[in-house]
């Protein structure tokens, strides 16, 4: 009996192996055969004096406002876990950064503060929010527990330092900063030490975003004159312009699967949101507005067991 109990267990355990290996290899192959940017997005877009969220179904190519309040609705930033968005508003009559849900609902206040508050960079974990602030009397960048308590300030320095963006190892922060004349893109570790810089010309670079693999930066500068988007390594080597056309072209986006920039546009008249390989061929336009439709953010993937995400 025992020699039969230990066969079914070992024929069990090799099914269940095998299971998980028909799971994983499907999902390696959807990330090859889905269409080349699905998923969703969060965009701000201005039409007037208010500025609201939308979140665009790419697959669809259909777009529905998640924000009504009017003001200014913008900057969004979704959690690492895809089920919630922090944006910074105006609607209680000061620049503020806020959160809510992927659909809209349970909005509630994040931060409290007199002076403005914006660009927020979630943590990996989930546990923590980079922001810039002027409550200093200058641009620095704090951070904060997810639900708004425990802020500090990580820069402390007397210059301006914007656009935190986290790593996807959690370990440091990357940044621009005028703290040598010109706004250049740093890295720091998560408590605001060991300050490296990045990027070192004759631009004003902003706006960095990590890959998900965390090996490159795509970031704007307006190297060349107007606003590009470029991508570097991690240590600020082989920096690349990507979008090379006499427009204004910002707010880079990496897709979940790394093999995507969106990015927001004025090269078809109004802003609009593209997307691009990341060596930056295929454009194409995602929405058509006529209007001041920018700061595209991709919801995070979805990850199998850990390992696999699409």
């Amino acid at each position: 009996m025992s020699k039969i109990l230990l066969w079914l267990t070992s024929q069990a355990a090799a099914w269940l192996f095998f299971l998980l290996f028909v799971i994983l290899f499907v999902f390696i192959m959807a990330g090859r055969i889905l269409p080349k940017s699905d998923g969703q997005m969060v965009f701000a877009l201005t039409q007037g004096t208010d500025s609201e969220l939308y979140l665009l179904d790419i697959d669809r190519n259909l777009a529905h406002n998640i924000t009504y309040q009017g003001g200014l609705n913008w900057m969004p930033v979704w959690s690492p876990d895809g089920g919630q968005i922090a944006f910074m508003s105006n609607r209680d009559g000061n620049d503020e950064i806020y959160l809510m849900s992927a659909d809209g609902a349970n909005i509630h206040r994040l931060t409290e503060n007199s002076a403005g508050d914006y660009v927020a960079a979630w943590s990996p974990d989930g546990r923590r929010i980079a922001f810039e602030s002027n409550r200093d009397n200058n641009m620095e960048i704090y951070v904060m527990d997810a639900q708004g308590g425990n802020v500090h300030n990580i820069t402390n320095y007397p210059a301006n330092d914007l656009s935190p963006a986290w790593s996807p190892d959690g370990q440091s922060i990357v940044f621009a900063s005028d703290r040598d004349g010109m706004f250049d893109l740093y890295e720091m570790q998560v408590d605001g030490t060991e300050i490296r810089r990045l990027t070192q010309d004759y631009g004003f670079e902003s706006e960095p975003v990590w890959s998900p693999d965390g090996r490159r930066i795509a970031f704007m500068s307006n190297l060349t004159g107007d606003n590009e988007i470029y991508t570097m390594n991690a240590d600020g080597s082989n920096i690349r312009n990507i979008t090379h056309l006499r427009s204004d072209d910002a707010y880079p986006a990496w897709s979940p699967n790394g093999r995507f920039i969106a990015f927001a546009s004025n090269r078809d008249d109004g802003y609009e949101i593209y997307v691009m390989n990341v060596d930056g061929g295929d454009t194409r336009r995602l929405t058509d507005y006529h209007g001041d439709a920018r700061m595209p953010i991709w919801q995070p993937s979805i990850c199998v067991l850990g390992v696999i995400c699409v």
